[in-house]
């Protein structure tokens, strides 16, 4: 996993990457704009996975730690995310430049 972060974030220093378990893992980077890349720039993929990304707080505990959103990318549109709360529900269609998008 670590070559294929390496290869995906194209991070000018080094990074640790550091399981914590329950399928999170923990980067540590050596400089902060490569953090501030990671963090901000996604959304990344990695074995054909969408990569949730954020910034590591405290209060994080891995056996307690629910993922409620995920990204959706759809259609044509290769460069637009949208960012869906899990636990409500999901709307059928979007406004994108005058015009109503169907969600599937």
């Amino acid at each position: 996993m670590n070559i294929r972060l390496k290869h995906a974030w194209r991070l000018s220093g080094g990074f640790e990457l550091m399981d914590v378990g329950h399928g999170f893992y923990m980067a540590k980077l050596d400089q902060e704009i490569d953090r501030l890349k990671v963090v901000n720039k996604g959304p990344w993929m990695i074995y054909d996975h969408d990569l949730m990304v954020r910034t590591w707080s405290p209060e994080f505990v891995s056996s307690t730690t629910r993922i409620d959103r995920t990204l959706v990318k759809r259609g044509r549109f290769a460069r637009i995310c949208i960012e869906i709360v899990l636990d409500q529900s999901v709307v059928g269609r979007v406004w994108i430049r005058d015009h109503w998008y169907e969600v599937e």
